[in-house]
């Protein structure tokens, strides 16, 4: 299974159209989740057909800002649990292994008092009912440590307490990244502000479920966040088989006479190849 999981920041643009379109097309995702949306759901309904989904849940958007949507393509393997203004959670079914496990699409407010009294609380409540299996992807809007930040201000151990007392508290684990280190940065131009505000989270009985999940950070063109492409799967990386060479070769004396013509002939390539090779014969 394949999921993306990206705060848009809006989704009209046809810039983020079309940054979306091109992971879909290179991914091709079984769920995406997107993120500040800021737009009524009436808007997603072309999105949803254009992206190869059959269905979706939207949280409509408070104002000018927030909103979330959730777009799957399996009907009889998700459900819809329950939603809030920065949280989907969904059950889905495997399979494969036979087995349900809960979703949940963050997008955490950045009112932190917000997050400590409300959001972390009702999350931790659903957690606690069925903690078995479950995985929590999206932009928690927070960070672990001072390591997952570059530029701005330092942060005290007394800021960070919340949301790291939230992931021990549910015993949960950080399922890391391949890519660059941070998924967001602000618009300056000098001294800018990066971190890693978008993760994966992890019951261990989903980690040992799912061993082999690589989260991948894709920087977007004019986007201050990065995607995240989940992948549940194993990746095999395909390999040419090594070289070796065989000293006993060196002994033939066909093999001698074939070195010494090829070695001896012209060198055709830039100047850069040229001295290289010229060096070497010298």
């Amino acid at each position: 299974m394949k999921l993306l999981a990206w705060n848009c920041q809006g989704i009209g643009g046809d810039l983020t159209f079309d940054n979306l379109m091109e992971q879909c097309s290179l991914h091709t995702p079984d769920m995406v989740i997107l993120l500040e949306t800021k737009n009524k759901s009436r808007r997603y309904g072309y999105l949803k057909r254009r992206m190869g989904m059959e269905y979706m849940h939207a949280v409509e958007p408070c104002g000018i800002g927030g909103g979330m949507c959730l777009f799957w393509r399996d009907v009889s393997h998700v459900s819809l649990m329950k939603y809030a203004d920065f949280v989907i959670e969904v059950k889905i079914w495997d399979s494969c292994k036979q087995c349900f496990w809960r979703l949940f699409a963050i997008y955490a407010s950045t009112d932190a008092k917000k997050k400590e009294k409300k959001q972390w609380v009702a999350l931790s409540g659903c957690l606690e009912k069925e903690s078995d299996r479950c995985l929590l992807i999206g932009d928690f809007n927070d960070i672990l440590s001072n390591d997952e930040k570059e530029g701005g201000n330092y942060r005290t151990l007394a800021s960070l307490r919340d949301f790291r007392d939230f992931v021990a508290r549910n015993e949960l684990i950080d399922l890391g990244y391949d890519g660059y280190p941070f998924t967001w940065r602000n618009n300056r131009e000098v001294m800018p502000i990066q971190q890693r505000l978008d993760r994966g989270l992890a019951s261990l009985g989903w980690y040992e479920l799912y061993p082999d999940t690589k989260i991948l950070h894709v920087v977007l063109e004019g986007s201050d966040h990065a995607m995240l492409v989940l992948s549940m799967e194993k990746q095999w990386v395909r390999r040419g088989r090594q070289f070796t060479y065989d000293a006993r070769c060196g002994k033939l004396e066909e093999c001698r006479d074939l070195v010494a013509k090829e070695w001896g002939g012209g060198v055709k390539g830039d100047l850069m190849l040229t001295g290289v090779v010229r060096n070497l014969r010298d």
